[in-house]
């Protein structure tokens, strides 16, 4: 550790006081706002195809392999709504 003067310290003071006094008179009185965040809003329709997925893999999750595949397979074909059907009736 190095020792420093006061007036070495006060130099580098009055240096920082001069720089901050400079920013102030840049922004003329201004202060910036924080910038705010954005709000992204999602179509209605994403909105019911992601709740959709999330209902079809809530009912695929506790299948065994091989009826999970069946399930896929019934999507693929029937689409989603007949592949929860099909979940739900083997799930319980």
């Amino acid at each position: 550790m190095t020792r420093v003067s006061l007036t070495e310290v006060a130099k580098e003071l009055s240096k920082v006081a001069i720089r901050m006094s400079a920013l102030a008179a840049d922004t003329n009185g201004h202060v910036p706002k924080k910038a705010t965040r954005r709000i992204q809003v999602r179509p209605s329709k994403r909105t019911a195809e992601l709740r959709l997925h999330g209902r079809y893999l809530g009912a695929i999750h506790a299948l065994s392999i091989r009826n999970r595949a069946r399930a896929k397979k019934i999507r693929a074909d029937k689409g989603v709504h007949a592949a929860i059907r099909f979940a739900r009736s083997l799930a319980g």
